[in-house]
């Protein structure tokens, strides 16, 4: 009934895993990352990989369930052609736990972001060739960027503060604000807060 739902949301057991890769950027024009419950945060840099951090937190009723829950949660970061991929697998029925796969990415500035989550933020900063990203509830936050965008949110804030809007800029939120900076660009401009 509904005692084990309030008995569960103050107490439950939690546990956190953190595993890192590195995945070579020689070639590579696309990261793509995908998470359904959990922040994505990409910065670039002037590395020559990608170092690819993702975090599980998993919440259950008692300690042994968040740990079968956990050991089924399956994240990968793989390499397919040019393109880097991550992303995560979940078993579907999962009720009464709580799965969150957070990813933390530094990329060379010059490859393009296709971000996607659908409860949690996603920030991109310093990247050279555009971003796409998405999520349902969360803020999107792009800095110190450029190429073209494509950012939405169904419920949180919009930002953009861009050194260079090169080809089409698109900023869009349902339920929040959308706050666009641009220094320099020839791109066409779309805003929308419904």
């Amino acid at each position: 009934g509904d005692d084990v739902v309030s008995e569960f949301s103050g107490s439950g057991e939690e546990i956190e895993e953190t595993r890192e890769w590195t995945v070579e950027a020689s070639g590579v024009a696309l990261l793509q990352a995908d998470t359904s419950t959990g922040a994505i945060a990409v910065e670039g840099t002037y590395l020559e990989d990608i170092p690819v951090r993702a975090t599980k937190k998993v919440k259950a009723r008692t300690r042994q369930q968040a740990e079968e829950c956990a050991a089924q949660v399956e994240v990968h970061a793989q390499r397919e052609g040019d393109t880097v991929r991550i992303w995560e697998e979940r078993p579907r029925n999962l009720s009464g736990i709580r799965v969150e796969v957070r990813y933390l990415v530094r990329c060379p500035r010059q490859l393009a972001l296709r971000l996607n989550t659908l409860n949690g933020a996603v920030t991109t900063q310093g990247t050279r060739a555009g971003v796409e990203a998405s999520t349902l509830n969360g803020k999107v936050e792009v800095k110190d960027s450029q190429g073209p965008m494509k950012l939405h949110s169904k419920n949180g804030k919009v930002t953009a503060h861009l050194d260079l809007l090169s080809g089409r800029g698109e900023f869009e939120t349902a339920n929040g604000k959308v706050e666009v900076v641009v220094r320099a660009g020839q791109g066409a401009i779309e805003a929308k807060t419904l």
